[in-house]
């Protein structure tokens, strides 16, 4: 029979595979026209979680927004089965005003973890996969639940409170694999030319590995946005002796809603791409479906929208299938880190001299010199620091040379 329910839960969305995992499930209750309250529950008991409860109901009251309250409750279902499973009552150390553990946390993050890569690694195009991401989203619901009952029961809640901030804070895990900085290394370049292969990438057949190919050349030839990859038109692709791509400005055209969408990022440039590229887009226009219908280049294959232009959705989507293919990942790469990979690539290659700002805005349609301090804050901070060593060297060099000129060419042999 248990065999059978868990088919069954397998079946359903991942809301109702997370409930049936955890053991508990979020009540909602209408308590006045468009006025709704959620409360949370034990499947096995049928005990209504007393506390947990209140706090959503005093969040709802307080004015926070419907969507706000159940995000909170799916985090307290975490919370409520950590409890449940480790046999730790925090709710009883929080009411009677006692101060919880560090390492009591640290657990919790680790179950939270467990769980929710339990829960969404069934789904194939999860856009969390086996990040951290989702782990600090439901701790961050769970830090606002223990701030409010030790607002509530602490005797001296202000200190309380920053020390449960600063552990909450001390427990996020990081979700870059490059640190603050979005510039992917070489290693990982390397799966991902792997997963865009012709041969032995992903896709249902060589026409899709063969878009994904051109998609992803294009976006790393030319360090354009993903919105401004989906807008590329067959007129956009020069394929003469001099082939180039034209990077129109996003919100310009009206396509899966976008037009409203105001375009100030980037402006509109044109682009040199390599002879093979060109290649790889001449034949995969000859062959993609709705080419008699759409102007699009980029389109989807299959299912209901076949032929017609890809989704940022579908774009993003097929990004996550290529991350599977980079070992160690704590997130999933996303196409604005091709673009910020690039641009590095080109400012570290460029000579530098007073035209590299310049050039660097022409190729990336930066509209604002504050864009491009945000894409290039890695390279300048590794010049800054090249910079500051070689001042360093000359200081200390000339220093043991004043100082000790007994023991120049040992100092100086050393310092080398």
């Amino acid at each position: 029979m248990l065999d059978i329910v868990w088919k069954y839960y397998q079946r359903k969305p991942d809301s109702k595979r997370r409930e049936f995992k955890l053991g508990f499930k979020v009540n909602q209750t209408e308590i006045a026209p468009g006025f709704k309250c959620y409360s949370i529950q034990d499947r096995s008991t049928h005990e209504l979680m007393l506390h947990e409860t209140a706090f959503l109901t005093q969040k709802s009251v307080g004015g926070a927004k419907p969507n706000s309250v159940k995000n909170l409750a799916e985090g307290l279902k975490y919370y409520c089965s950590f409890s449940k499973v480790s046999g730790v009552q925090m709710n009883e150390a929080l009411v009677a005003g006692k101060r919880i553990q560090k390492s009591t946390l640290e657990r919790m993050r680790d179950f939270i973890r467990a769980k929710a890569h339990q829960n969404l690694l069934v789904l194939p195009n999860s856009s969390f996969g086996n990040s951290p991401a989702e782990t600090n989203r439901l701790m961050g619901q769970i830090k606002r639940y223990v701030v409010w009952c030790v607002e509530r029961y602490h005797e001296n809640p202000v200190e309380e409170i920053k020390a449960v901030k600063k552990w909450f804070r001390d427990l996020k895990l990081a979700d870059r694999r490059d640190g603050s900085f979005r510039v992917l290394k070489q290693s990982t370049l390397g799966c991902l030319w792997k997963a865009f292969d012709l041969g032995h990438g992903f896709g249902r057949s060589k026409l899709d590995r063969l878009r994904n190919r051109c998609m992803f050349q294009v976006g790393y030839e030319s360090g354009g946005r993903i919105s401004e990859l989906l807008l590329i038109r067959v007129d956009d692709i020069v394929l003469g002796p001099k082939p180039s791509v034209y990077l129109k400005m996003p919100g310009s055209e009206d396509i899966d809603g976008r037009k409203d969408v105001p375009g100030f990022k980037t402006f509109a440039r044109c682009l040199n791409i390599s002879r093979q590229l060109a290649d790889l887009l001449k034949q995969y226009l000859s062959l993609r479906p709705g080419r008699h219908n759409t102007t699009c280049v980029f389109v989807s294959h299959y299912g209901k929208t076949k032929g017609k232009p890809l989704s940022l959705r579908q774009a993003h989507n097929l990004m996550a299938q290529a991350s599977s293919y980079v070992p160690g990942l704590l997130r999933n790469i996303r196409w604005h880190d091709i673009r910020h990979t690039v641009l590095y690539r080109i400012y570290r290659a460029l000579p530098n001299d007073d035209n590299r700002k310049d050039k660097i805005k022409e190729i990336a349609g930066h509209v604002s010199d504050s864009a491009f301090f945000r894409y290039n804050r890695l390279a300048l901070w590794e010049e800054a620091n090249e910079q500051l060593s070689e001042i360093n060297a000359t200081y200390e060099k000339s220093f043991m040379a004043k100082e000790f000129p007994e023991q120049k060419e040992f100092f100086l042999d050393d310092l080398i």
